[in-house]
């Protein structure tokens, strides 16, 4: 059923879930243009805006690393990691995490800056979720060249699980897009989401195995062993450095709810996000 005649409709969606379903479809697939469009002008105006252009997709990983090995070298963090430099250890969490944070974000502040569009123009809102996806990759990109000039500063060998590094991307970007996009509906309506949620991930990466190895008792190991954010960034890491990953199970879980998360999260997206506009806009 074309959009434009969807508009109007107060019957539930749900009553007719096969029509949904290949609307869902239809409006993500008309999305790909508009959502490619969108990414581009957002790239463009970040980077060309700032002095250091690109520089600064790298800067916060960086940063954020050489923070971790200050603090592991005046003893504040005890860590044990075997295999490969401390550094690069950080750096592949650091670069993973941040793949994660910035997928949680994206979708919220893609809405928000579409603001004055989302009121008066008439498009596929799958299209604020493909671009959002296609920024938070193009970001990890550059960032994962980073990361390669790093494994040829130290030498390090290239493990045979490195061509698994774009599957534990994928995961990591799924979760993260299912709760960016759990957060649109309210998010949209108060400012207040948005400005909490750097400090909420922030707090979160220093309870995740980002800068440290998993640890196997406390406190801190119970809160990882639930948090399903730690499974998929081990999984990473290893499978980028050292090979096979005791995380690797774990972490299938982890994806197995994510699919089924993002399937709802869809839904809930679609149903919600018609009422959340109409309030902004009234």
């Amino acid at each position: 059923m074309p959009l434009e005649e969807r508009i109007y409709q107060n019957e539930s969606q749900l009553r007719q879930p096969l029509v949904l379903v290949r609307a869902m479809w239809a409006d993500l697939w008309q999305s790909r243009k508009l959502g490619w469009a969108l990414a581009q002008r957002d790239i463009k105006a970040k980077y060309r805006a700032a002095w250091l252009g690109l520089t600064w997709a790298v800067l916060p990983p960086v940063a954020t690393t050489l923070m971790f090995v200050v603090l592991q070298r005046q003893q504040v963090i005890e860590t044990s990691v075997s295999g490969v430099p401390y550094p690069l250890f950080v750096m592949a969490g650091v670069i993973f995490w941040q793949l994660f944070a910035d997928a949680v974000s994206a979708p919220l502040q893609m809405v928000q800056a579409s603001r004055s569009m989302l009121t008066r123009i008439l498009f596929p809102r799958e299209a604020l979720l493909v671009s959002a996806v296609l920024q938070v990759s193009f970001n990890f990109l550059i960032k994962l060249g980073l990361f390669g000039l790093l494994l040829a500063w130290y030498q390090v060998a290239l493990p045979s699980t490195i061509w698994l590094i774009p599957l534990a991307a994928l995961m990591l970007l799924g979760l993260g897009i299912l709760l960016g996009v759990l957060l649109v509906p309210v998010g949209i309506l108060y400012q207040d989401v948005l400005y909490s949620l750097g400090i909420i991930l922030m707090l979160l990466m220093f309870i995740t195995p980002v800068g440290f190895a998993p640890p196997q008792s406390g406190i801190l190991a119970d809160i990882t062993q639930w948090n399903p954010v730690a499974p998929l960034i081990q999984c990473a890491r290893d499978w980028a450095l050292t090979g096979a990953s005791a995380a690797a199970i774990p972490a299938a879980w982890v994806a197995l709810g994510t699919v089924v998360g993002l399937a709802f999260g869809w839904v809930l997206y679609r149903l919600t996000f018609p009422i959340a506009v109409e309030r902004l806009s009234s």
